[in-house]
């Protein structure tokens, strides 16, 4: 849901001012093995895993989910991403 989103960080900081206390945010994003957040070949942002945990501690939120999975098919193909599941 994020792929064209690269600073997930200020996304989480904006919910986490509005979300409800005992409130969840979900979302997904594609993810990569490397450090922080890049641009893949089709030119959607990849995220990785701490990079998304930090963001989301960053808002003062905590992790209740990081789930490998996958995001979406591409070619037949799934492209891997993560589920995440932060809250209040």
């Amino acid at each position: 849901m994020l792929a064209y989103i690269g600073d997930v960080g200020a996304v989480c900081a904006a919910v986490a001012h509005v979300l409800a206390p005992n409130g969840l945010f979900g979302f997904t994003v594609e993810t990569h093995a490397g450090e922080g957040a890049i641009v893949g070949a089709k030119m959607r942002y990849q995220h990785a895993p701490e990079f998304v945990r930090g963001a989301i501690a960053d808002a003062g939120m905590t992790m209740r989910r990081l789930d490998a999975v996958s995001t979406r098919n591409e070619n037949r193909v799934p492209v891997p991403g993560l589920l995440v599941i932060a809250g209040r």
